[in-house]
């Protein structure tokens, strides 16, 4: 996998916090004369980049702590998470423009690197409320204009609501509906008698109509007992029987959605834009949400069905170009894509959220279908 700090080096500049914080950063100085003449000048509210286990992460400044250092805040994280961390770990972030989101519009957001379809409910300020589709009620977040999109209005070949048959890497494709078009190229689709936490971006390659099966016509029902063929020598051939109508083929089933998790299951669970290993223990305490134990962790943990993955065995056939993947790095997982086979059980593959410079060759055993 690649490096933090090769990660770091790809980005442009960091912007130098340092020179509007007011302080002498220089480790020549003294502690004591950078404290004593320290005023915090980074505001509160700064929307910033945060490198954490060599991603950077959407956030934003809670106050400046020291001339060098700030406590930061992560975008859709409880407070338990704020950190506080020097500024070589930052970079500068676009403040989001003003949204001009109206209530109940649906649009796209993104969540914890996945597209989610959602209904608008408040929009107010910088904060954007919404309702996740599908979930109960409840199932509600506050985000910034940043993360979400409205769905695309061009010309594509499946619209909303259009059935469709979903290669997501199994031995079958999956029947689903398009839920919202994401590109012209891309879709939102919702896998038949499946929940909201599986829905998927999927892109042409992937998708095509679903095609139901040919409607058999059923013979006319036999009202009376069919009468014996006449024999050449006008004697009923009783040797043959009558001839018996042929019943109706059934139409071959499509392939059940995926089993709902439940207590016992292996788990990737989404923490710092990281999946870590682990098991469900049973229900958590909100709807929708699972109680999960982190393996190594000494504790449970509540997390939200869309933060709990799956975590399957490795696929034992090839993985085709755009199948959605877990690559495993020193024990923990990130999501990406595969973009190539490279033959000899290597495939070329692009962490989620990340442009070409992140490809990298990986093996097959360090992979897991997503």
């Amino acid at each position: 996998m690649i490096r933090p700090n090769h990660l770091a080096l790809a980005l442009p500049l960091a912007l130098s916090l340092a020179a509007c914080s007011g302080g002498n950063p220089n480790p020549d100085t003294p502690a004591t004369d950078a404290t004593a003449t320290f005023q915090p000048t980074v505001p509160a509210g700064t929307p910033v980049f945060v490198n954490r286990l060599g991603q950077w992460i959407p956030a934003s400044v809670v106050r400046q702590t020291g001339p060098t250092n700030v406590l930061i805040h992560y975008e859709n994280m409880p407070a338990e998470w704020d950190e506080d961390v020097p500024f070589d770990r930052v970079r500068s972030r676009p403040a989001p423009a003003a949204p001009d989101f109206k209530v109940g519009e649906a649009v796209l957001v993104n969540v914890q690197n996945r597209t989610v379809l959602a209904e608008v409910q408040q929009a107010n300020g910088a904060a954007i409320r919404v309702h996740f589709s599908g979930w109960p009620a409840e199932a509600v977040q506050d985000v910034t204009a940043a993360q979400i999109q409205r769905p695309f209005q061009g010309a594509t070949a499946f619209g909303p609501g259009s059935p469709v048959l979903a290669d997501l890497g199994g031995p079958t494709p999956y029947p689903a509906k398009v839920l919202a078009v994401v590109a012209a190229d891309k879709w939102l689709v919702r896998i038949d008698n499946a929940g909201p936490q599986y829905d998927q971006v999927v892109d042409a390659m992937h998708l095509r109509p679903f095609e139901a099966p040919p409607a058999v016509t059923a013979p006319p029902a036999v009202t009376s007992a069919p009468t014996a063929a006449p024999h050449a020598s006008g004697t009923p051939d009783a040797g043959k029987p009558p001839t018996k109508a042929s019943a109706t083929p059934a139409a071959p089933p499509a392939p059940a959605g995926p089993a709902p998790l439940k207590a016992g299951d292996a788990v990737l669970v989404l923490a710092r834009g990281v999946y870590q290993p682990g098991k469900i223990v049973g229900p958590g305490a909100a709807a929708g949400s699972f109680k999960v134990r982190v393996d190594g962790a000494a504790a449970d943990e509540e997390a939200t069905a869309a933060n709990v993955a799956r975590l399957q065995e490795p696929q034992k056939n090839k993985y085709g170009a755009g199948q959605l993947v877990f690559v495993e790095w020193h024990g923990l997982f990130l999501a990406a894509k595969v973009m190539k086979d490279q033959g000899s059980g290597n495939y070329s593959v692009r962490l989620e959220g990340k442009g070409a410079e992140s490809d990298e060759i990986i093996p097959a055993r360090r992979l897991r279908p997503r």
